[in-house]
């Protein structure tokens, strides 16, 4: 099979993956325990069932989760999988040399341990509903081998970034960076042999190239922009599907630096936007977003004198607008620059590498911006801790507008302690209010993804929060 993708991965070690492309090649590659299907629900992946209350797996008080792991699983080098491959996964999350990206989601475990070769025990810190689909999970988790990493000095050097092994049902078989890479079935795959010989992921940063690819049939699978449906969808054997996703597209306000430290200034900058014409801009392939909650929740609209987003001796606000060097960023960013200078701000726009936006010393990352265009999965309301929780300012989590709120603190850990959804509600109402109130961040839209693939392709079934490849063993083309 032929697969175009827009971005070459920095890496393919999944404990220091910085960015949800990279987690979405891996899918083809690792396991966690736990995944989302097409419908974004979990279901077992290494563990042999989802652990509940009513299988025995959740204690009633939620704080302890048990895994029960397949006995059948070999590594793609043929060592047996077992519970201290994931006890080391856990620990080299947790490791202050490695500062995994990923370290912010297991801060909320006390303890694991290993009882049997085929048993996890996770105890949390405190009752959490939402802890067994934020740990161990594909694409927030993947498991690693513990045999060929134990002993590796300096893991983010490590060879094993570019030629990864893990369970999954494909196995890297080259890697020629911004070419493509080569995928081969893993004869060993617990499930069965993959129903495809390999995958060939090629790299292709441009959507109407890609487009075009999937068009001719030099590619069999792409995502492409919705812009693209017209033509794609008169193409003879060819099916365009397209589906919103769990992730979310907001602003950073940098809350740490002046003029950002003043609530009315960022209402200003959030009344000022124009969502419509930025879903316009994008070929109306996407949906405006009005909170940063999933569901039905809107923030209230604001209005602030001009004199709010003056600078303390009158001057004119000057900010700059920092963002990925992507199509959809670039047009949100000009429509973001119009909008503001409409109300007395001058506005520059920054592009930058993925790199030097998120990486270890990213601007972001660091704190060297005003506003920042950014996205993350938000697949239920409680999703949102770790963009906006204190604790998950960087280097713990991704909360790079540094907000610092104790009550939308507590709110969510409240939240997420009862199963009581009436309770629930409540609580997430009360941090609703607050954020349409503080606006630290200030939310755009939902991405919504479009797939183009020839009508000989069987089995693919797009997944909203993670990886398409949560299936692909069973993809075919015939």
């Amino acid at each position: 099979m032929q697969i175009a993708i827009s971005r070459d991965p920095a890496t393919l070690n999944p404990l220091i993956s910085e960015n949800e492309d990279e987690f979405y090649l891996e899918e083809a590659v690792f396991d966690g325990l736990l995944k989302f299907d097409a419908k974004g629900r979990l279901v077992p992946d290494l563990a042999v069932a989802v652990p509940s209350q009513t299988n025995g797996g959740i204690t009633a008080d939620l704080k302890t989760i048990t895994y029960r792991l397949r006995r059948n699983v070999v590594w793609q080098d043929g060592s047996p999988f077992t519970s201290r491959d994931v006890a080391f996964t856990y620990r080299m999350l947790m490791s202050d040399r490695l500062a995994s990206p990923l370290r912010s989601s297991y801060t909320q475990v006390a303890s694991l341990k290993t009882p049997s070769l085929y048993t996890v025990v996770v105890q949390l810190r405190k009752p959490s509903v939402a802890a067994i689909s934020q740990i161990f999970v594909a694409g927030m988790g993947f498991i690693v081998p513990e045999h060929l990493l134990r002993r590796v000095d300096d893991v983010r050097r490590s060879l094993f970034n570019a030629a990864p092994v893990g369970t999954g049902p494909f196995a890297v078989h080259s890697w020629n960076r911004g070419q493509d890479i080569e995928l081969v079935a893993n004869d060993r795959y617990f499930k069965g042999r993959p129903r495809a010989r390999g995958v060939r992921l090629r790299i292709v940063p441009d959507a109407a190239t890609r487009a075009q690819l999937v068009a001719t049939g030099a590619v069999d699978l792409a995502r492409v922009n919705s812009s693209a449906v017209p033509s794609l969808t008169s193409v003879p054997g060819m099916r365009v599907v397209q589906e919103r996703t769990t992730d979310i597209y907001y602003l950073d306000l940098n809350t740490s630096r002046a003029p950002l430290d003043d609530r009315a200034v960022r209402e200003a900058l959030a009344g000022a936007i124009d969502r419509p014409r930025i879903v316009s801009m994008l070929g109306g392939g996407v949906q405006a977003a009005d909170s940063l909650m999933p569901g039905d929740r809107r923030c209230p609209k604001t209005v602030r004198p001009a004199s709010a987003v003056q600078t303390r001796n009158g001057g004119t606000l000057q900010l700059q607008i920092t963002y990925a060097s992507t199509r959809a960023a670039e047009h949100t960013a000009v429509v973001l620059q119009q909008a503001w200078k409409a109300i007395g701000v001058d506005a520059t726009l920054r592009p930058l590498p993925f790199a030097l936006l998120y990486g270890e010393r990213g601007a972001v990352v660091t704190g060297r911006y005003d506003v920042a265009i950014d996205g993350f999965g938000v697949a239920e309301p409680g999703g949102i801790g770790p963009i906006i929780e204190t604790d998950n300012a960087p280097p713990n989590g991704f909360n790079f507008s540094r907000y610092a709120n104790a009550n939308v603190d507590r709110w969510l850990v409240m939240a997420d302690a009862t199963e009581d959804e009436r309770k629930r509600a409540l609580l997430y109402a009360n941090v609703q209010a607050t954020l349409c109130r503080d606006a630290p961040i200030i939310p755009l839209f939902w991405d919504t993804n479009t797939y183009a693939f020839n009508g000989r392709l069987h089995g693919f079934a797009p997944e909203p929060i993670m990886s398409d490849f949560w299936n692909v063993a069973s993809w075919s083309l015939y």
